[in-house]
């Protein structure tokens, strides 16, 4: 799985996450059991399998609400089938993930985009996987620029409170501007350095 190239591993994710819509939840059963022994066996711990799942479970218990509210104490067998397919259609997903770096990622995206271009009367640059790079790279970023608030607030006796967020909040939002306009700087000094040589 790690030596597939990029744009196969996204092309593939496109193409099951629709077929888990359409196969037996049986089935979906069934690779679910195969997607977590792969899984496993390439390194990949059971717990950080089930901290990828984390949205589904809370998509199911957001199911089971709906269904007690409607005074229905047992599960709907629809949206049972639901949160299997999801689970499956996440499993590979987080499976892309874990096997890919942001990098190849990128590479992949833009192979795929360049592709699509080149059949169309349209602007020949991969402008999507760009933004796609910026966003794989501003995430990890707000969490970690987010968990160093929350450290300095611990550490000077803060409390989790409302306050917290009134006051590091706006902090968040300043940093993170910051560090998207220096990346962005940088990537624009290096397109234009590179099309100099």
């Amino acid at each position: 799985m790690h030596k597939l190239p990029a744009w196969i591993k996204i092309v593939l994710l496109f193409i099951f996450g629709t077929v888990f819509f359409f196969i037996s939840p049986y089935a979906c059963i069934i690779l679910m059991v195969l997607l977590t022994v792969y899984t496993l066996n390439i390194g990949i711990s059971l717990q950080e399998q089930l901290h990828c799942l984390k949205p589904v479970a809370y998509y199911a218990i957001l199911l089971y609400t709906v269904s007690l509210m409607n005074k229905m104490v047992i599960p709907q067998k629809q949206d049972i089938v639901l949160c299997i397919r999801l689970t499956v259609a996440l499993q590979t997903t987080s499976l892309i993930f874990f096997t890919t770096s942001p990098l190849e990622l990128r590479s992949g995206i833009e192979c795929i985009e360049t592709a699509i271009r080149k059949s169309l009367p349209v602007s020949k640059k991969a402008q999507f996987s760009e933004l796609f790079s910026f966003f794989l790279l501003f995430l990890p970023m707000v969490i970690k620029t987010w968990q160093q608030l929350e450290y300095s607030w611990k550490a000077r006796g803060g409390k989790n409170t409302p306050r917290k967020i009134l006051v590091l909040f706006p902090i968040l939002l300043s940093l993170c501007m910051h560090k998207v306009w220096t990346t962005e700087r940088a990537v624009r000094n290096r397109e234009t350095h590179t099309s100099q040589q």
